[in-house]
């Protein structure tokens, strides 16, 4: 989960926009996350193909948390949204 705010420790999943499998570039939105402030979506920080997603709908994660797995160039990039950093 990307840092969403300064005040902000966590937030709930409410939407879903690829599905597992999907294609994904750089800075595509990936899902939608809301806090007790806004809704707001997530990108990929880096392109590749969405392999798995580790969070649900309507479950909170804390920031920091990674929320899918990605293949790319045959290495994992755990979409660690609070940097956009790869492994």
């Amino acid at each position: 989960m990307p840092q969403l705010g300064e005040s902000i420790a966590e937030a709930s999943v409410v939407g879903f926009l690829v599905e597992e499998g999907e294609i994904i570039r750089a800075d595509q939105p990936l899902l939608e996350v809301e806090t007790n402030k806004a809704t707001t979506s997530v990108t990929a920080p880096c392109p590749g193909q969405l392999e798995k997603w580790n969070v649900q709908l309507g479950q909170s994660y804390a920031v920091g948390a990674p929320l899918g797995s990605a293949l790319v160039v045959k290495l994992y990039c755990v979409l660690a949204m609070q940097t956009g950093a790869l492994p």
